[in-house]
């Protein structure tokens, strides 16, 4: 725990520099090792995957978002507004229950810059989460596939958009409002080739937030594929492609518009010892036609992994 906890200082004092030098690969949504998911806006993560044998798993990473870029209704780019940039540093620890299910307790922290004006710091909205193994992998069918449920609580913390009280929306770290995010996912290919597909929901709580401000969101629903090519105890290559749509919300019985976003990631992770994999990558929001209200924007992370 030690060496771990090391490791991320020394990945969050070092990371600003040298993310978009030498980031082109990474651990992403449901990679080998992880599975990481994100509702519109919330930053809240799901459950670890833990293998055979594992009892912990502890997962540390640190994400730069840049390139923001507000998407119109009508699907077309606006001026950029808020941040420059916004730091994330991830940490989760997840806990084998059964062999075929555990929990994942995850926190954030975040920071937001911009030229001209104050770094403003948050923590993010923690989530608990629980994984269910409803269909293990068999090296006898290497392309039966694997079948997990995971279910997600994300409490808020982080103030909302509905709640910023300085310029720029720089004190904005969250959407604002309890969420359960039930979800499964099923995974093909035992060997090299791998491909995968993942559905979850995003159930959101009705909520007074400050200024006695009614925030009533809208269901969401996310729809990922996920394709790689993995070299068998070395590491693994991923393109993801993911399509979210958001239904209206009300904000003091006012409605608001749909939101929808296409987001295609790069990821790949690197075996540096026996359960212990280091990884990277590039996310681009806002990819393609039929995004809306929506923001776009691009991200870097690199990871740490370590199971027990």
């Amino acid at each position: 725990m030690l060496n771990f906890a090391r490791r991320l200082i020394c990945i969050k004092n070092g990371h600003i520099g040298l993310l978009y030098t030498v980031i082109f690969f990474a651990l992403f949504f449901f990679l080998q090792n992880s599975a990481e998911a994100c509702p519109c806006g919330c930053g809240a993560t799901g459950p670890q995957v833990l293998y055979p044998g594992e009892e912990w798993k502890f997962f540390g990473a640190t994400t730069r978002m840049s390139n923001f870029e507000t998407i119109r209704d009508d699907g077309t780019a606006g001026s950029e507004s808020g941040p420059d940039y916004r730091d994330t540093l991830t940490l989760a620890v997840a806990r084998a229950i059964t062999p075929g299910l555990s929990s994942t307790l995850t926190v954030l922290s975040h920071q937001n810059m911009r030229d001209g004006e104050d770094t403003r710091r948050s923590l993010g909205d923690p989530s608990l989460s629980i994984r269910y193994t409803v269909a293990p992998q068999n090296m006898a069918s290497p392309w039966a596939p694997q079948i997990q449920i995971f279910m997600t609580y994300k409490h808020p913390v982080a103030r909302s958009i509905y709640e910023t009280r300085v310029p720029y929306q720089m004190d904005v770290f969250g959407n604002g409002t309890a969420e359960l995010v039930p979800g499964a996912d099923a995974w093909f290919g035992m060997e090299e080739w791998r491909i995968g597909v993942a559905e979850q929901f995003s159930v959101g709580k009705e909520r007074i937030l400050d200024g006695n401000i009614k925030l009533s969101p809208g269901l969401s629903n996310r729809l990922s594929i996920l394709g790689g090519y993995t070299w068998l105890g070395q590491g693994a290559l991923l393109l993801a492609a993911d399509h979210e749509v958001q239904a209206p919300s009300f904000v003091d019985g006012v409605k608001t518009n749909q939101r929808a976003t296409n987001s295609l990631s790069l990821s790949g992770s690197y075996a540096l010892a026996f359960r212990k994999t280091a990884g990277a990558s590039v996310k681009r929001t806002a990819v393609g036609s039929n995004n809306r209200n929506t923001t776009a924007s691009l991200s870097a992370t690199i990871s740490y992994l370590e199971a027990m």
